[in-house]
């Protein structure tokens, strides 16, 4: 009786242990089939071996994080047909559609106000661009902690990003500030993040309400006073600008030193001075 008991117990045990096998080979199957469905060597024409030159197997964890991460797009490779140009090969390798427009509505508003603002000053408008060709992480991080600092960078977009068009320099962020994100807190939180990031690093930024018009000289005013940029200077004296500042891009004025060591010379100084103290000598590019 023990020994029937022990071989029906046994026999339990197997049987178990092929359910849970047979499983795992179907849970496996499908997650393969899931990852190949885009034109992948399981469904090549041909010998065995040109239909398994290449494996789907992908790496086991992001590069910037320890999470596993197989996007499916990852697995694709080059259009089965490329010489039929057809679009529905195209459909099968790459599942995505076109948008229609660049810009919100909104989004198109504000940046027309904004480029007649600058429109006769020395600066232009970038929009929707990455917060990583602003800020990179401080060198003082480990390895594993710079991937992690700049996988966070690499989440966020700023909405408008104002640049100097002599030397480049980015003079100001602006955020624009929609009904819709004030309803959802992981926006809300996204952008916390952002300002602390550029307050941290010395960028000016402003958040501006969304509205259907602006007016060019209150929106004039607001950049004035919030990212301290000279756009209340007239016209004319822009155009007798005679540089910009190598350091915060703003436009350089000619001035003559009355005291001290260097009385009696004439300077390049910035307009933003005593905030940014660049002096440079009169003949200087």
């Amino acid at each position: 009786m023990i020994g029937a008991e022990i071989s029906l117990s046994l026999i339990g045990s197997a049987i178990v242990l092929l359910l849970l096998s047979l499983g795992y080979w179907q849970w496996r199957k499908k997650y393969h089939q899931s990852i190949m469905n885009l034109g992948s060597p399981s469904k090549r024409q041909g010998s065995w071996w040109y239909k398994n030159r290449y494996t789907p197997s992908l790496p086991l964890a992001s590069p910037y994080s320890g999470k596993l991460v197989q996007p499916k797009i990852f697995a694709t490779e080059h259009l089965r047909d490329t010489s039929t140009n057809s679009t529905h090969a195209l459909d099968e390798a790459f599942p995505y559609q076109r948008r229609e427009k660049f810009f919100s509505p909104t989004e198109l508003t504000l940046l027309q106000a904004l480029e007649k603002v600058f429109q006769p000053y020395p600066y232009r408008v970038f929009s929707k661009v990455c917060l990583t060709e602003l800020l990179d992480p401080s060198t003082e991080l480990s390895s594993d902690e710079r991937r992690i600092a700049l996988e966070r960078l690499r989440r966020e977009r700023l909405d408008f990003v104002i640049c100097h068009i002599g030397t480049g320099a980015i003079v100001g962020i602006i955020t624009l500030d929609e009904e819709s994100k004030r309803e959802q807190l992981d926006l809300q939180l996204h952008e916390r993040f952002v300002d602390i990031a550029l307050l941290a690093v010395g960028i000016p930024s402003i958040h501006i309400t969304a509205k259907p018009d602006y007016q060019t000289t209150v929106l004039r005013q607001t950049l004035q006073e919030s990212l301290k940029l000279p756009l209340l200077v007239s016209v004319a004296k822009i155009s007798t600008i005679i540089g910009t500042c190598p350091k915060c891009g703003q436009p350089l004025k000619r001035v003559k030193v009355t005291k001290g060591k260097l009385a009696g010379r004439q300077l390049r100084v910035c307009s933003h001075y005593p905030r940014c103290k660049t002096l440079l000598p009169e003949n200087s590019v």
